[in-house]
């Protein structure tokens, strides 16, 4: 069985990796010329909305170069976003020093709420799913073996080929509905990206914001 982590290197090198775009947005974001950040906040959430669509997909005969470029696009998408929404309320109160690192402050902390809300409801509807997937093989699988796939996941390679299959496609149809559900807070932030004011930002006090 492949070690999961390792599964998802290229999401995650993906999603630290819109690192070395930091020029570009730098370019976008002090460029007189330019100066708009709202492309960088609009954009790539529609690609991330997507990919989790696309991932939602997903079947036990899906192959793993696939898997790959769903990651690596689902990355970019969610990686270039992470920091961007930071830098906006900075330019925006740019002015007042002291509102920087409060503005600052509460966006790193809402980041946080999120990612907490965000795991706390997809395991819950990952275990919703996935008890319900495996109470629909109650005629195969006895009560015991029923907990013991619902305990842990490595338990189904210890299964019989021919439970295999079916307890296989029960977890993954409860990881798909999790990337079917991400959609809906994707496509919210793409509608709030879009309602921005667009105008030019900059992070320095004695500039023109308008």
């Amino acid at each position: 069985m492949v070690n999961s982590q390792n599964v998802n290197i290229p999401f995650r090198f993906s999603f630290t990796g819109h690192l070395a775009l930091l020029p570009l947005e730098g370019i976008l974001q002090k460029n007189r010329a330019t100066g708009h950040i709202w492309p960088l906040l609009c954009f790539p959430p529609i690609l991330a909305a997507i990919m989790f669509g696309l991932i939602s997909t997903t079947k036990p005969d899906t192959s793993f170069a696939r898997l790959i470029g769903f990651q690596i696009l689902l990355g970019a998408g969610l990686g270039s976003v992470t920091q961007n929404p930071i830098l906006v309320v900075q330019a925006e109160f740019v002015h007042d020093p002291e509102a920087v690192s409060l503005v600052t402050s509460l966006m790193t902390f809402c980041q946080l709420i999120g990612s907490a809300i965000g795991l706390a409801a997809n395991g819950a509807i990952f275990s919703g799913v996935l008890h319900s997937q495996i109470s629909k093989l109650a005629n195969v699988l006895s009560p015991d073996l029923q907990a013991s796939i619902l305990q842990s996941i490595t338990f189904v390679s210890t299964l019989p080929d021919d439970l295999k299959g079916p307890v296989t496609e029960a977890y993954i149809t409860a990881i798909d509905r999790v990337f079917l559900v991400a959609i809906v807070p994707t496509a919210v932030s793409v509608f709030v990206a879009f309602i921005i004011e667009r105008k030019k930002i900059s992070l320095k006090p004695n500039s023109d914001t308008t």
